[in-house]
């Protein structure tokens, strides 16, 4: 395990943000692994996503995010495949040990700084193989897994023990009552399971008697029950690039906060982008990969965005007849023009617009009686939009 981000010290007795962040690529007893392959590998091979998935998440958390409190600590724990390190080298930094006994100690360490203060704030990441026991059941494999020791899912960790072991209870009573999760992994069922009478992944915590659950604990699964999770060999995720994609602005919304307008992403913000955008980026590979979202879902800004979000914006003219006549200007919040076109066809134009409140103006040329100048007032928000203009009699 590698404590890539440290600023304790520095915050002091102040709430911070605690990350834990895990991707497993590399499973020496796999099959395609460097140890000879076990009995029992559930047909699983290498994968060459998770990984990088993982560092790149971690990336944005370190150099780019503004969760509502300060980034504290930051914990990674990478097995990356020869693919991703080629593909990306800084992944070297974090290779770690991503056993059983390491994460452990790493989750155990993430809690008790979760556990410092009410209003921290924590992130955990899970990315690489894991298996669906049920519906609402997800178990998450560590890269010693199928090493032949002790019992078939010694290896591997009950996520449901992470989530309610990260409950405020007597013992943690302190403890962050802003949780998000994030499973970068399939959800696939193995019928080799159903040859044992009792097979139980490793519980991560003791459960806790909870008198109440006042936090916001969201878990984002990365795909739908039985399905399977993509991502391109070597490269991150569907569910990494929608999920960046959406905390960078795509899933921005406009909050008023001390008197003034600023651009954040909220648990909402996120639930009504994530799927929408990951169905956007798997037109290229029709593999029908869906998000699914739950938990204790509470809505709580999750990042703050240094600026207004980038809008696709697809504009149109109705009747298309008269767009050889039409010119349209955007002009911003203090009418100043940012875009104009004075050529336009029948299929329309597109353009990329900070988020915000703008007037479209479309001119007719003198002498085209049958169509008629406009002047429309929209707001211009994420993730795109379009807009038909109708300029006719």
């Amino acid at each position: 395990m590698t404590l890539l981000f440290d600023r304790r010290e520095d915050l002091g007795d102040n709430p911070g943000t605690h990350a834990l962040i895990v991707g497993v690529s590399n499973y020496p007893y796999l099959r395609g692994g460097t140890n000879p392959r076990p009995l029992d590998d559930f047909g699983f091979r290498q994968l060459t996503s998770p990984a990088i998935s993982a560092f790149r998440f971690g990336r944005w958390l370190s150099d780019r995010a503004k969760p509502p409190a300060p980034l504290a600590t930051c914990r990674m724990m990478l097995a990356p495949s020869k693919r991703e390190l080629s593909a990306e080298p800084s992944l070297e930094q974090a290779i770690s040990q991503c056993t059983l006994d390491n994460f452990l100690r790493a989750v155990t360490d993430w809690r008790a700084d979760a556990n410092s203060h009410r209003d921290n704030v924590t992130f955990l990441y899970l990315a690489g193989h894991s298996i669906e026991r049920s519906h609402a059941e997800q178990i998450f494999l560590l890269a010693d897994f199928g090493d032949g020791i002790g019992p078939i899912l010694r290896n591997s960790v009950d996520v449901n023990s992470i989530f309610n072991g990260m409950m405020p209870s007597q013992r943690n009573h302190s403890i962050a009552r802003t949780q998000l999760y994030f499973l970068d992994t399939s959800r696939t069922r193995s019928q080799r399971l159903r040859e044992f009478e009792l097979t139980n992944a490793t519980p991560v915590f003791d459960s806790e008697l909870v008198a109440v659950d006042d936090r916001t604990a969201v878990l984002f699964l990365a795909a739908a029950s039985q399905k399977a999770a993509y991502g391109a060999p070597g490269d991150q995720s569907l569910f990494n690039k929608a999920l960046l994609q959406c905390l960078n602005g795509l899933a921005g919304q406009a909050v008023e906060i001390g008197g003034r307008q600023r651009w954040v992403v909220t648990v909402s913000s996120l639930m009504r982008n994530l799927d929408k955008e990951i169905q956007r980026l798997d037109q290229d590979f029709h593999m029908g990969q869906r998000v699914v979202i739950g938990g204790t879902i509470r809505d709580t800004i999750i990042n703050y965005l240094n600026e207004s979000p980038v809008v696709e914006l697809a504009l149109q003219i109705h009747p298309s007849d008269a767009a050889p006549f039409a010119t349209i200007t955007i002009l911003d919040a203090e009418f100043q023009p940012v875009k104009s076109w004075e050529t336009l066809t029948a299929a329309g134009v597109s353009t990329s617009l900070p988020a915000g409140l703008y007037t479209v103006r479309t001119d007719i040329a003198p002498g085209q009686a049958n169509f008629k100048s406009q002047q429309t007032i929209t707001y211009v928000l994420p993730p795109s939009q379009r807009l038909d203009i109708k300029v006719d009699e």
